[in-house]
């Protein structure tokens, strides 16, 4: 059964991934590279190396640690916010509190919150797509810190939603159960 559930959570990423790219962003990644191959979007390790490192598994699970991830989140998503020449933002901890609960959420249904003020992203990541972070790239937490706003790069709406000027500040939520990381970011 975990199998199965391996094999769907990585079917939805290749689609997340793989579809018409809507973007006209940059992705500026240490670990990715979008490979625009017939208009699509395609995730690729960065260089050029075996995509999926079903061997490297044991070391991904053994490497997450949630609370390092969550403490990087701010700095990375500033550091992604630089890379397109949009000023650093606040972290809201009442946002993030929300956030972090409604990632939980989406483990048992996958869908944006009906928020009223302010805009959301979500997405879910295969543990599997962190096998392309090597021992040799550096701190591996703080690699998935920034590769979980590297996710949002082939869609126009989230990169709205991410780089725009009048939401000074976000929150963060970051859950990993079934091998799949939920993320919910929020902006007002």
């Amino acid at each position: 059964m975990t199998d199965m559930k391996t094999l769907v959570a990585i079917l939805v990423f290749l689609v997340t991934f793989n579809v018409n790219s809507q973007s006209g962003y940059k992705l500026y990644s240490k670990v990715w590279l979008f490979d625009y191959n017939n208009k699509e979007a395609l995730v690729q390790p960065i260089d050029g190396s075996v995509y999926f490192r079903y061997d490297y598994i044991k070391y991904v699970n053994s490497q997450i640690d949630t609370n390092k991830i969550k403490s990087y989140l701010l700095e990375s998503f500033n550091e992604f916010r630089n890379d397109y020449g949009v000023c650093s933002v606040v972290e809201n901890g009442q946002l993030t509190i929300e956030s972090q609960k409604y990632s939980k959420k989406l483990v048992k249904k996958y869908c944006h919150d009906k928020i009223t003020k302010g805009g959301e992203c979500i997405c879910k990541l295969p543990i599997i797509t962190f096998t392309l972070i090597k021992k040799t790239d550096g701190d591996f937490n703080k690699l998935v810190a920034e590769c979980i706003f590297d996710t949002f790069v082939s869609s126009n709406a989230h990169m709205d939603i991410l780089l725009d000027d009048e939401y000074k500040q976000f929150g963060f939520g970051f859950t990993v159960e079934n091998s799949t990381v939920h993320i919910v970011i929020r902006g007002i």
